[in-house]
């Protein structure tokens, strides 16, 4: 798309942005994926600015390096041409009826009353647009031919193709208005229309029947039109088919006493209007009304598992390790057996076989604080190591022993090593303390 790529290449050079703020004031805006509300903002700043974007070009065109110049030029001659100047402003005119209604539909409060509403009149505006297409082109064709002139832009008939003819009642000097109006505008109002009658077909099957219990609906039609609609929430009410009926016709005999400029508006409104005690059901379809969503538009989450897993200490880890500590913080709640861990450990690779404990340095490691709740647990890792035949290094790293609380630490582990070994066959390695020299020698064994 020419508006993304102009957009960064003159966002991800600060010496283009220069050049750029010489001929204008307003910066250029990036075409977000997930809101489509600032798209239409980037759009008409693109278009507002295509003159000193122009102009930006040119002097990019003359000064500087190859591959910057044959970026400048791909860019100038995308933007010289009237097909993209056309459909520039054909995006700016259309989102601007959409504006307020994706604005709308991002709304915490809006019901599914309002939603139709909108969007109904919005495709009917849509429609008389393809109906008087002749006319509103024309004024976007004078607007297009108007700044092809600023730009110096010839206006020039596209190659006739053998699928496309012209009218011949159609003078010679329309014909450039009415091949663009037939290749670009009117299937992009098509496809505007057919976007949105489909996108909410659903919601308005779910608004035929719901919308009935409204005051402003329920009064206009019996209460045996909306039989249908008791069968499909008959899991949601409390009583039977036969109450709800006539607790439907209370409703309508209550709002049939009201003026009808009273009447409340929304779902909202009715539901606020319902005594529940006296009408339960229809508490409870208003509810159902008032909570069905008309989109999925909800705020980004900002929080991350990766933050817990992939912290600043952890940078360089591998992919496996990173997997598997994502798998065992996204899933905890299935419990991982010691058993199975070590059975795995010891069918691995024979540089790993070897099992050994660190005791770092002014880090609070929760298995090996040696609480007593954490002796049982520890002494277990213990057991199922030696038992195995694998070599158990206990080591204290940076020649921390000096310090009370390490040497206690370690000191605990060596005792809690002694109990869970056997007598006569003591299976493990005191290194005492260590040098980060030392680090490779251990790793080795």
């Amino acid at each position: 798309m020419v508006i993304r790529e102009t957009i960064n290449f003159f966002h991800f050079s600060a010496k283009r942005s220069a050049i750029l703020k010489t001929y204008t004031a307003p910066n250029l805006k990036g075409l977000c994926e997930t809101r489509w509300v600032e798209r239409h903002d980037a759009i008409q700043i693109s278009k507002q600015l295509i003159v000193p974007i122009f102009k930006a070009l040119e002097e990019i065109e003359t000064d500087g390096d190859s591959v910057t110049l044959s970026k400048a030029r791909s860019l100038l001659n995308n933007i010289l041409s009237f097909d993209y100047i056309v459909t520039l402003i054909e995006m700016d005119f259309f989102p601007g009826y959409t504006l307020n209604l994706s604005k709308l539909l991002h709304s915490e409060n809006i019901d599914m009353v309002m939603c139709i509403q909108c969007i109904e009149s919005v495709t009917e505006m849509f429609k008389e647009i393809r109906n008087s297409a002749e006319g509103r082109f024309h004024q976007l064709f004078l607007e297009a031919t108007r700044l092809c002139r600023e730009l110096e832009v010839t206006l020039v008939m596209p190659r006739k193709r053998n699928l496309f003819k012209i009218p011949s009642d159609i003078p010679a000097e329309k014909h450039i208005e009415f091949y663009y109006r037939v290749s670009i505008f009117l299937p992009f109002v098509d496809q505007l229309i057919q976007s949105l009658e489909s996108r909410f077909t659903k919601h308005k099957v779910t608004l035929k029947g719901l919308s009935g219990i409204l005051p402003s609906f329920v009064v206009k039609q019996p209460s045996s039109d909306l039989k249908e609609l008791i069968k499909l929430y008959a899991s949601d009410l409390t009583s039977p088919d036969s109450a709800v009926m006539a607790e439907l016709e209370l409703w309508r005999a209550k709002w049939l006493k009201v003026v009808p400029s009273l009447f409340p508006k929304t779902a909202v409104q009715s539901l606020a209007e319902c005594e529940r005690g006296i009408f339960p059901n229809i508490h409870k379809l208003l509810s159902i009304f008032c909570v069905y969503p008309t989109s999925t538009a909800c705020v980004e989450r900002s929080f991350s598992s990766m933050k817990r897993i992939k912290t600043y200490l952890r940078s360089r880890m591998s992919e496996d390790r990173l997997n598997g500590l994502a798998l065992l913080n996204i899933h905890r709640d299935v419990l991982v057996s010691v058993d199975e861990i070590l059975e795995k450990f010891a069918i691995s690779s024979a540089r790993r076989r070897c099992t050994t404990i660190y005791i770092k340095e002014g880090i609070q490691v929760r298995d090996l604080s040696f609480h007593h709740d954490y002796y049982p647990w520890v002494k277990s890792v213990l057991v199922s190591i030696i038992n195995k035949g694998k070599p158990l290094l206990i080591g204290c790293l940076y020649k921390s022993l000096s310090r009370p609380g390490i040497l206690a630490s370690y000191q605990a582990l060596i005792q809690l090593a002694e109990q869970a070994s056997n007598d006569d066959n003591q299976n493990f390695i005191l290194l005492g303390e260590l040098n980060l020299l030392d680090l490779k020698y251990v790793e080795d064994l």
